[in-house]
């Protein structure tokens, strides 16, 4: 029986055929989904025999009307899917910490030099500092630094009053403020050398593999991410935090 969630392939252009009978998907989805233990129906109406994925939306579902946006709708498939990848990138906030990381000269340098890194760049950053004080992350040296980084995405300074606030109570706010962002990355340590690492592995396990993380980090936990929602819905349901239990880290 067909869920109610479900995706047929017939109008997918990367639903592959032969002659009127669906033999395959062009991004390799379908034997994921098979791996994984998804229910493939095989289906057909009066025009084709085509897989229905069911009880799941497919992320690689795309008609070819869509593709009219960028004159690819003639394009050849493998056009087609290097457009799906350069367009179907990890979603994330980056969270910076200069409480936590410091803002010396050095401290400085080595977070452009991780954002320099980053192949996969984040939707927005949350530059955290403390109110008070004079600090050398003013406006202009952080506009200036995302500016040498290559960084062009949205960006806010969030100061704090209390100065007690713990950084893991300082990224509970985050996430409860910011619920458009499926993944939140927050970079713990300014000599991290594995942020691009880190996010190339989440987009790789989510995009790719077709599969799903609690909370990912590398071996010096110098920097983690992890899947807001699901943050939010265990703090609210089951009442525990997914970051405070760190056996539970994959890490890569």
């Amino acid at each position: 029986m067909i869920n109610p969630l479900h995706t047929p392939c017939k109008s997918c252009a990367f639903a592959e055929y032969i002659d009127k009978t669906q033999t395959g998907c062009s991004l390799g989805f379908i034997d994921i989904y098979k791996r994984q233990g998804a229910e493939i129906l095989e289906v057909y109406d009066n025009d084709l025999e085509f897989y229905v994925i069911n009880e799941k939306k497919c992320i690689g579902y795309r008609e070819n009307s869509w593709f009219k946006q960028y004159d690819l709708a003639d394009a050849s498939i493998s056009d087609k899917i290097i457009k799906f990848k350069e367009l179907n990138k990890i979603n994330y906030l980056l969270v910076i910490n200069f409480k936590k990381l410091g803002e010396t000269e050095e401290d400085i340098k080595n977070i452009k030099t991780a954002l320099e890194s980053l192949t996969v760049h984040p939707q927005k950053i949350v530059f955290v500092r403390s109110a008070s004080g004079d600090h050398t992350t003013t406006y202009g040296s952080i506009n200036k630094m995302m500016i040498d980084a290559k960084i062009n995405c949205a960006w806010r300074i969030q100061s704090m009053l209390d100065e007690t606030i713990s950084n893991e109570n300082i990224l509970h706010d985050i996430i409860s403020l910011n619920k458009s962002y499926r993944f939140i990355c927050s970079l713990n340590n300014s000599k991290c050398n594995d942020l691009n690492n880190l996010i190339e592995t989440a987009q790789h396990i989510v995009y790719d593999k077709l599969e799903q993380f609690s909370v990912l980090t590398d071996k010096e936990r110098s920097c983690i991410i992890f899947p807001g929602g699901v943050y939010r819905y265990s703090i609210a349901q089951n009442g525990v935090d997914l970051l405070a239990d760190t056996n539970t880290y994959t890490v890569i």
